[in-house]
Parts: C-alpha cells; sequence; structure tokens
C-alpha cells in the first residue's frame, strides 16, 4: 500500500481502504500520511507537470518553471511555450529584469526601500469600522484566523531557504510540499519519517500520538501539557573544543528544538498555541478510538494501532478542510468571487489549474497570499487567567521571540501564554474576541523588528514587508498591468466589477495619490514608477484597503484581483485533491461516519458521537469547543476556551 506501506510493516493481505481508489493512480500518494489525493488523470500522465511525487521516490527531480522549482506562474499557460510570462509581462526596474545587473537589483532594492517605509509610515485608518472599534480593527476577521492562514500556506508551500534572504530563486530550494492541505505541516512524513513529532511509549511501537510539552505554573498548579514539545542540546562543539568558534560565547543550555513537523510553526507564540490545538485534538480522537476494539479489523494489536492513527489523521484533515471551505474563504475572499468558486466544479481561469496541476503559483507565494502580513497585530492577550497581572497582553516583539529558537534560555514558558481561545476566536456568550488588522498597505509596528526580521541585504531595510517586497521581485512575478489583461480577457465579468482593475488612469491616480500622502520624500520619482507598475504584494493590499466598487471593503476582505489568486490555489487544491473521504454533497459528520467505518469498522462509531452526531464543525469556534468535549469536560491548566 503505497500511502503507508513503510509504516504499517507489512501485511499479506491489505484490506480495502479508505485511502485507495483503484481510478486514482498511486503516483498521488502522499508517502507516509496514511492519506492520498485524486488528481485527473491527464495531469499524472503528464510526468513534467505531475502534481505529487511517486510515492517510492521521496526525493524526484523537480523541473524549474520560472525560474523556481515546484513553483509555476499563474495564467501562464495561456501564452504557451516556454509556460512564464514575456519577459515584457514581468515585474521590470526602468526596463530590466531585476537581476539582469547588478545596477538593476540595487535599483530594486532601492525603490522596494522606499515602498517599505512609505507602508511603515501609514499608522492609522481615517475612521473605524464600527463606533466600538479602533479604526485598525478588522470585525469580520477576528485575531485567530491571521494564524490559520499562516497554518494553510505552511501546509501548501515549504522552501528550504527564503528568497529575500538567499537572493536567488533557484537556491530557495522550491517548493518541497508534495500534496496539498493535508496537514503535512502537522504531521510530516507520519510516525515512521517525522518521528521527533509523536511521542514514543515504552510498551507500544507505533506511535500515534503527536508531542505536546509542559508549561510553567506558578503556585500550587500542576503543568499542563499545553504548549508543543521542546528539548535542551548541548552545543555543537561540545566535547570537541577544538572546533569551538573563536567568539562563541557560554552556550545557553535551553530548549533549542522544536519537536515538530515543520519548524516554522514555532515562529510566533499565537501560532505554536494553534499547533497544539490541532495537536490536542488528534490526540483526543486517538484516545477516543483506543477505547475500541479494532483487532476484529486488523491481524494484530500494532496494526490496530496504526490503523487508528490513520483514521484519526483522516477525520482531523477532513475537519481542517470543512473549516477552509466554510469558514475562512468566506472570511478573505470578495463576495463575488467567493461565489464564483464556492461550489462542487467551479470553473478554473487558470488552464494549468483546471487541468490538475497543483504547483502554487509564484503570484500566490509571494504576492497573493501574503496579504495576512498585514493582519498582524501590534499586541495579543492570551490567558484569562492571568489577565488581571497582563491587561495589554504581549507585544509582537516578545511573541516573535517566544519560541525555541529565540527564547531558550526561558523555555518553556509560563501560563501567561497559554491561549485562552475565545480571546482569539468568536465564541457566542464568551464576550468580544480581540481583531485583526484591517488589509491594507499598512502593518504592525513590530513588523518592522530587525531582531525578528532580519536584513535580507547588508543594505536593505529591516522588517517583513521589505522581504516581501524583494522577494516578489526577485522571483518575476507577473506586472499589474499584463496581469489584469489576462484576467480580463479570461473573466471579464469578475474583473469589469472592479472599478481599479477595469479603468487604469483611476488605478495609478489612486496609486500616486495614496504614495504621496504621508510619504517623507513626496516629490520623489519612484513614486510615480511604482504607481505605474505597483509590486503586486503591495497591490493585493492596497485593492483590499479600496473602498470603491471591486475593493475590499476598506480592509474587511481581500478585493476581486487578490481575491481569484488565492480562489484558484485553494479552491484547486479542495477540488483536485480530495481526500478519499471527501464528498462535498455530504455532511462532514457522514464523511467521518465513512471513515471510520472503512477504517475500523463499524463498531468504533460509538467512539466520536460529539463527531458523528448532526452537528457539523465547520467553523475554528466549533472546533475549539469541540476539544474539551473530546477530552472529557475539561482541560487541566487555565481555561482552553
Amino acid at each position: 500500500m503505497a500511502g503507508h506501506g513503510a509504516y504499517r510493516g507489512g501485511r499479506s493481505a491489505p484490506m480495502p481502504r479508505l485511502d485507495l481508489d483503484a481510478r486514482v493512480s498511486t503516483a498521488n500518494q502522499f508517502p507516509g500520511s496514511g492519506v492520498s489525493v485524486k488528481a485527473p488523470q491527464g495531469a499524472v500522465r503528464d510526468a513534467p507537470r505531475a502534481a505529487f511525487a511517486p510515492a517510492q521516490d521521496p526525493c524526484p527531480p523537480v523541473s524549474r518553471v520560472g525560474g523556481v522549482a515546484g513553483f509555476r506562474h499563474f495564467m501562464a499557460r495561456a501564452r504557451q511555450a516556454p509556460a512564464v510570462p514575456r519577459n515584457a509581462d514581468l515585474t521590470l526596474v526602468d526596463g530590466e529584469l531585476p537581476q539582469q545587473s547588478a545596477e538593476s537589483e540595487s535599483r530594486l532594492r532601492k525603490r522596494m526601500a522606499h515602498l517599505a517605509r512609505r507602508l511603515a509610515s501609514e499608522k492609522e485608518w481615517p475612521s473605524a469600522l464600527a463606533g466600538n472599534l479602533k479604526s485598525w480593527e478588522n470585525p469580520a476577521i477576528p485575531a485567530g484566523y491571521t494564524y490559520f492562514l499562516q497554518l494553510i500556506g505552511h501546509d501548501l508551500i515549504e522552501s528550504a531557504v527564503p528568497v529575500a534572504e538567499s537572493g536567488d530563486p533557484s537556491t530557495s530550494g522550491g517548493n518541497l510540499r508534495r500534496a496539498p492541505l493535508v496537514l503535512e505541516t502537522l504531521y510530516g512524513g507520519g510516525p515512521m519519517q517525522t518521528p521527533l513529532a509523536y511521542r514514543a511509549e515504552p510498551d507500544r511501537s507505533p506511535r500515534r500520538y503527536l508531542r505536546l510539552g509542559p508549561m510553567l505554573m506558578r503556585g500550587d498548579g500542576v503543568a499542563p501539557y499545553r504548549d508543543i514539545a521542546r528539548a535542551p542540546t548541548f552545543p555543537d562543539f561540545a566535547g570537541a573544543p577544538m572546533f569551538r568558534p573563536k567568539d562563541a560565547g557560554q552556550c545557553p543550555f535551553g530548549r533549542t528544538e522544536a519537536l515538530i513537523a515543520d519548524p516554522r510553526n514555532d515562529e510566533t507564540a499565537n501560532l505554536s498555541q494553534l499547533l497544539v490545538a490541532f495537536s490536542l485534538f488528534h490526540n483526543c480522537i486517538v484516545a477516543r478510538l483506543e477505547t475500541t476494539d479494532g483487532r476484529d479489523h486488523a491481524a494484530t494489536a500494532d496494526e490496530a494501532d496504526v490503523d487508528r492513527f490513520l483514521c484519526a489523521r483522516t477525520i482531523v484533515s477532513l475537519v481542517y478542510r470543512h473549516i477552509i471551505r466554510n469558514d475562512v474563504l468566506p472570511r478573505i475572499l470578495h463576495p463575488d468571487v467567493l461565489k464564483a468558486y464556492q461550489k462542487p466544479s467551479p470553473t478554473f481561469l487558470d488552464k494549468d489549474m483546471a487541468a490538475g496541476d497543483l504547483r502554487p503559483t509564484l503570484e500566490f507565494a509571494h504576492a497573493a497570499f501574503r496579504f495576512g502580513h498585514g493582519m498582524v497585530r501590534d499586541h495579543y492577550a492570551f490567558s484569562h487567567a492571568r489577565a488581571a497581572e497582563n491587561p495589554e497582553g504581549f507585544d509582537l516583539a516578545q511573541i516573535i521571540r517566544q519560541s525555541s529558537a529565540g527564547n531558550a534560555p526561558h523555555l518553556p514558558a509560563d501560563d501567561r501564554w497559554i491561549a485562552s481561545w475565545s480571546r482569539f476566536f468568536a465564541f457566542e456568550g464568551l464576550g468580544r474576541p480581540d481583531f485583526s488588522r484591517r488589509i491594507g498597505p499598512s502593518s504592525a509596528t513590530g513588523l518592522a523588528d530587525a531582531v525578528g526580521f532580519r536584513k535580507p541585504h547588508p543594505e536593505g531595510e529591516n522588517g517583513l514587508d521589505y522581504r516581501d517586497l524583494i522577494s516578489a521581485g526577485l522571483v518575476r512575478l507577473w506586472s499589474l498591468d499584463p496581469l489584469i489583461a489576462e484576467l480580463g480577457r479570461a473573466a471579464p465579468g469578475l474583473i469589469g466589477r472592479s472599478d481599479l482593475l477595469s479603468n487604469a488612469g483611476l488605478r495609478r491616480d489612486a496609486l500616486e495619490s495614496w504614495l504621496r500622502r504621508g510619504n517623507s520624500d513626496p516629490r520623489s520619482p519612484e513614486i510615480g514608477k511604482l504607481a505605474m507598475d505597483p509590486p503586486l504584494p503591495f497591490f493585493i493590499r492596497f485593492e483590499a484597503a479600496w473602498a470603491g466598487r471591486g475593493g475590499g471593503g476598506e480592509g474587511r476582505h481581500l478585493g476581486i484581483l487578490g481575491s481569484i489568486i488565492v480562489a484558484e490555489t485553494i479552491y484547486g487544491a479542495l477540488v483536485h485533491a480530495p481526500l478519499k473521504a471527501e464528498n462535498t454533497a455530504k455532511r462532514l459528520s457522514e464523511m467521518i461516519k465513512d471513515t471510520i467505518c472503512a477504517q475500523l469498522g463499524g463498531k468504533a462509531l460509538s467512539a466520536l458521537p460529539e463527531l458523528t452526531g448532526e452537528t457539523d464543525i465547520d467553523t475554528m469556534p466549533k472546533l475549539l469547543a469541540a476539544i474539551p468535549k473530546l477530552y472529557g469536560g475539561r482541560l487541566p491548566g487555565p481555561a482552553f476556551l
């Protein structure tokens, strides 16, 4: 069984399982995960354009499209071979590609530094969206969705080296993800390929539970396992002083290693706490399934344990994808775009996506999906239990440093860092949550922090906005005007609904007006050049702030262009790579029942009445509310919700 044969240890006569489909090529099975995905057979047969690697080949050669392995350009097939836009359609710097010469790259960096400083100067919106809100707050998107979006981004894209740091797209490692939206960012390659992410038990050989770590409790409290697992290590030169760097100081013996499948999920305390929530959900499901006798559907106890793990992973992935469809995308997409894509078989504008090529586009990865950086708040409060001691919460610099990489000597953290989830998501009867920032061309002050976001170039600027702009320039994205023209031919109805997209003169006037307002150098010639050809990540956020027709409703959601790029990528993954049990014509509870029956047999249905009943988990608050119920009514430590 290609999906999980390495983990299973060999079964002489494998029974038909939920993750196999005779009509689908096994080239689309996800190694080590127990989860299969489906894509059109044409896409599987077309080897250079195949979306996933064969299970028996963990490190396949990846074709380089648009200069970055594992990615492609949005709408590029319309230009025929080669499958990239013409040079005239790419973002240029005074008529040259950014990497055409040292001078053109220097001009790119100076221009992006100018724009980054302008983004940093835009602190407040002219007026609030409601009378009881601060001017920057977005009541449509509570603060927790910022980090759920980051988790989705990590689940779609993993690169070895950020382009902004390497300066060369060809050395970034490309996209290392082989299957989209199956929570590889949580599960890694499964217990055999990524054992450090799973709890070892001396009396049981197959690992089934995701690791969690304890928090520090002040007073007489018992430390709850409500953090990701962390471990200390000795310095690399321990025991070999001859290799000790001359300038090495005293190495702090803290918990420097995050024992998780994707280390990026320890970049902030917000994201690591969200990972804990999904880990708890998985572990609760495994624990419940272990109350049933799995040996009526498996030959040995070990095989029954493997079946329970695979069943739990599939259930968690089904819930995760259901929330993306029903909770996340409706919040971030323009209503007209949502209506066009939120159907069982949407029409994809990108012909490669329509054919099942699921490689993320460069325009998604380096522009459209970076909009979430504009949603980050300057402060976050975590625990209700310690609210009196820390009423304002932690500032962003503290949150960025609260990781094994940034604060190892002081980990594990104390219980002030345990998330009370009603601060991050809206629960009925639990008060108003904190909201994200409105989506627009401004960022939290902390995102310019020099420690959290190192300079990608000796002469560059600090901050995440600058890094995003440089990455976009170096990977050679579509230039805005040709991209709008291409989309206008493919979807004139959608593009025509936006004044900003359909009227080039209006667009340039609006951009130039914004760039001059509050600019430290309002007469700079860079302003006119940026207005004529704005970097795509900047324009996506500018469009979201646009109050006119087709914009983002003053930062409530994305505008039409940003929504199309995001919808094509995420709906493409949901439609072309469904889990075997996934069927949009069914309720989620029915899909979960089908999963349990196929993996463990009908007797196991009684183990999870909370998930197989009438209430579907289609929002993040519903998922988080289900975890204490699965846990037995309570979780240790400060209040979970």
